[in-house]
């Protein structure tokens, strides 16, 4: 049974399913993945969400900092990830992840298509020595349905043991 689970968690996941990540450590995001969301571990200590029809998609990641990194502040970290990328200036609001206080950064980037895509860069530092990360990647421009579905997706993610 519990190489099952394994298999399930690293071939990843397309219907309804609770999931740490990363399996082990004091600090993880713990995700209720929806039905027709599909999540897979990337090679760069990231969990990937993607919406059924590929309308939206959420990297999760987690990493623990040495001293050097740590000090650096979240204005800093959204500066170099948002900058590096060829995006619009972007702007800053408070956030959270699950109960935790973050700060949220928003851009836009257009896609190898020429295709404009609203970027979400929410980050936050649990324990000090963490940095929490969900980079939310979307068309513009999202029906009802679709926006509902990244809403609740959203909701579902909490930062366990960050407190």
């Amino acid at each position: 049974m519990a190489a099952t689970a394994l298999f399930m968690f690293w071939a990843g996941f397309a219907a309804a399913a609770d999931i740490r990540y990363p399996r082990t450590g004091p600090v993880a995001f713990d995700v209720h993945l929806a039905n027709g969301w599909s999540a897979n571990p990337d090679t760069t200590r990231s969990l990937n969400l993607t919406a059924p029809d590929n309308a939206a998609a959420i990297s999760l990641t987690l990493e623990q900092q040495s001293a050097s990194k740590a000090a650096r502040t979240l204005d800093q970290i959204a500066n170099q990830v948002l900058t590096g990328n060829n995006t619009a200036a972007f702007k800053k609001e408070p956030a959270s992840i699950g109960e935790i206080a973050a700060e949220a950064y928003y851009s836009q980037i257009l896609n190898s298509g020429s295709v404009p895509l609203q970027l979400r860069l929410i980050l936050a530092k649990p324990l000090r020595k963490y940095l929490a990360s969900e980079l939310i990647v979307s068309r513009t421009q999202l029906n009802d349905a679709e926006q509902a579905s990244l809403d609740a997706m959203m909701k579902s993610i909490q930062l366990t043991g960050a407190k």
